[in-house]
């Protein structure tokens, strides 16, 4: 059952998508950049990357140095070894 032209389903009058103008991509936008190219972002992008590079070697310090003063406070020195056979 159909009834005027205007109360079709695929009027495309009624449909929104087909009455927005299409867009054009912006240049500027499309184009990929470096992460570290010569921009206005460039010395917040170096600063963000040294912040990441400084925790991370942070990490892995700390995790190196809690490693190292556990195995020199768990291990038992050799006095200790020998005593324990006693």
């Amino acid at each position: 059952m159909q009834g005027t032209s205007g109360s079709t389903i695929n009027d495309p009058r009624r449909n929104s998508l087909a009455s927005r103008p299409k867009s054009k991509a912006c240049p500027e936008r499309s184009r990929r950049t470096p992460p570290l190219r010569a921009t206005p972002k460039a010395p917040t992008n170096f600063l963000a990357l040294a912040f990441g590079v400084f925790v991370v070697g942070l990490v892995v310090f700390g995790s190196l140095l809690i490693m190292a003063n556990l195995d020199a406070n768990m291990m038992p020195s050799m006095d200790q070894l020998m005593k324990m056979q006693r």
